[in-house]
């Protein structure tokens, strides 16, 4: 996959988001504990999850520890087959789960650490917020997973907080029963003729920054305001905006999320996307927590997460990986399209985007 892009979607404004960079991190061992996980020095090229050492020594301190926590917003399902999945590879941990948004679960990390509770090994959060958050608070080290090596420069920073892996692709959905000539570019969702007939999920600034940061400014504040001009519903909620096109509510909905449409298609609905020019995608970030409780064992989970075998189990159930050698889904998703990924260092930018986009639309 080439030209990914830079930066990951905001929870700025308590928004909550469903939606891949991963940030990487590293755990302080607890006082009287297991061996503390090793931390290396600098990446090496990815084997398995790294040399038989330093993985004997994680499985060693792992074994003690008897589980890894993880906070989490993705959907159940994906979660269910990865737990299951590494607890057959490591039946001596027990995946341990709490569910919430992504605003919701950095809320939550900052609260327990005010109470000296550190109850969470992993955060792993569609919110690109999370980094500016927790990091200057040292909340959050960075963990050079050997599984990083394989990654494009342009998905992970250099000091091992992030990997952007994997991605909900924004994209234009369409109900096809209803529309018999699709829009085929952004632009053409400026034609008078989809006035009235447009959704746009109102707090997603997503598909806006990439439009900025790839077509420019000028010429994405162009495509939005005609956008703008067609009075969309404004509405909240990717996965119900997929739900409404495909019923037939909405014609055609600006901002959905692919896996959501894929989900649908795969159930006989009548949905199908627009291949633009360009595919902006949210990322997922996961981080280790700076004093959690099973450092080894969350190490070895954020191995197994970004290896060959996490990613390929992640795009059977739908997402798309950045690790090079994954089949995406469709295979031809990224064929001659310009690919944006939102990652943590975007998230100070999107407040501002975030009041641009009110301004285009109107909203209070």
């Amino acid at each position: 996959m080439t030209g990914l892009g830079k930066s990951m979607r905001d929870a700025s404004r308590g928004l909550v988001v469903v939606a891949v960079a991963l940030a990487l991190v590293a755990a302080c061992a607890p006082a009287q504990a297991p061996p503390p996980a090793p931390k290396p020095a600098a990446e090496s090229p990815a084997s398995g999850v790294g040399d038989t050492a330093r993985v004997e020594q994680l499985i060693e301190g792992a074994k003690k520890e008897g589980k890894v926590v993880v906070y989490y917003p993705m959907d159940e399902p994906t979660l269910d087959a990865l737990q299951a999945t590494f607890e057959k590879k490591y039946p001596f941990i027990k995946v341990e789960r709490f569910r919430a948004g992504g605003v919701e679960l950095v809320q939550k990390i900052l609260a327990e650490d005010a109470a000296g509770r550190h109850d969470a090994d992993v955060l792993w959060t569609s919110s690109f917020r999370f980094y500016g958050v927790l990091q200057p608070k040292n909340l959050l080290q960075p963990y050079l997973s050997p599984e990083r090596a394989v990654y494009p420069n342009d998905v992970k920073d250099k000091d091992g907080y992030w990997v952007a892996t994997p991605g909900l692709e924004n994209v234009i959905s369409y109900n096809t029963d209803v529309v018999k000539d699709p829009p085929k570019s952004f632009q053409d969702l400026a034609d008078p003729k989809w006035k009235g007939k447009l959704a746009y999920e109102q707090t997603n600034i997503a598909m806006f920054d990439g439009m900025a940061e790839t077509y420019g400014e000028q010429k994405a504040t162009e495509i939005l305001r005609g956008i703008a001009s067609n009075q969309p519903s404004l509405r909240r909620g990717h996965s119900l905006l997929a739900t409404q096109v495909a019923a037939g509510e909405m014609p055609v909905s600006v901002t959905t999320y692919l896996i959501n449409i894929k989900q649908l298609i795969d159930q006989g609905a009548p949905i199908e996307w627009v291949r633009t020019d360009l595919i902006v995608s949210d990322a997922y970030s996961k981080g280790i927590l700076a004093k959690a409780p099973h450092p080894n064992a969350a190490k070895l989970w954020v191995d197994f997460v970004l290896s060959q075998e996490g990613q390929g189990l992640l795009t059977k159930l739908g997402h798309n990986s950045s690790r090079p050698g994954i089949e995406t889904s469709p295979p031809d998703l990224f064929a001659g399209r310009r690919a944006y990924y939102i990652t943590p260092p975007r998230g100070e930018y999107m407040s501002t985007r975030l009041d641009q986009l009110r301004n285009i639309f109107g909203i209070p």
